[in-house]
């Protein structure tokens, strides 16, 4: 016979189907909930912060991790706002599923070729070769209007196209300036003339 939860299961089954239903990223490598590092955020509207998060997970038996990840900035800001992000991996959905039962039909509703991953990727030539990275965006990215995007650098620097759809590759390239940013293929010719410069610099 099942065991009946403890009040404080109860009450952190609350909290989490609240923050879930109202904010989280969901797709085949799991579920991701970003939280907001500004301690005013907590302290005057009461939302709870990634540790906060994490400590109610727990208690209802869902293993977790904390990544520090970025969103847009908000209009009078100029830098991104840091926050952190709680995940929880695909086969811990379900355990959370026992508390949140309409999870389920949410991650059953997934297409078959929904992302396995929360990053943003993007290629960087390096003198031992092209490297895959990820960048420290959070798992909104590909919501992000194109103003935020571009505030995020996710615009070709070139040519200014979008390079979240995935059909784009982007690759973080020094400029002449020394600046690092990120272009599509057709403008940095696939970062081969980048990595060219690097091999011959290194040589």
């Amino acid at each position: 016979m099942p065991k009946a939860a403890t009040p404080e299961q109860r009450d952190a089954q609350r909290r989490i189907v609240s923050i879930i239903t109202t904010n989280r990223v969901i797709n085949r490598g799991g579920l991701a909930l970003w939280r907001d590092d500004d301690s005013l955020t907590k302290e005057f509207y009461g939302n709870a912060d990634a540790d906060d998060v994490a400590a109610a997970l727990e208690t209802l038996g869902v293993r977790s991790t904390i990544v520090t990840r970025y969103m847009p900035p908000r209009a009078q800001e100029k830098r991104p706002r840091k926050g952190r992000e709680v995940r929880i991996a695909w086969p811990e959905l379900a355990t959370l599923v026992h508390w949140m039962p309409s999870l389920k039909e949410r991650m059953e509703e997934l297409p078959e070729d929904a992302n396995t991953h929360f990053e943003f990727l993007y290629f960087e030539p390096r003198p031992e070769g092209i490297a895959l990275c990820p960048a420290a965006h959070a798992s909104l990215w590909p919501w992000w209007t194109e103003k935020q995007a571009r505030r995020m650098g996710l615009m070709c620097a070139d040519c200014g196209c979008d390079l979240r759809p995935s059909d784009q590759t982007a690759y973080r390239i020094t400029d002449t300036e020394g600046r690092r940013r990120l272009y599509c293929g057709t403008c940095c010719s696939d970062g081969v003339d980048a990595l060219a410069a690097l091999t011959g610099q290194s040589g």
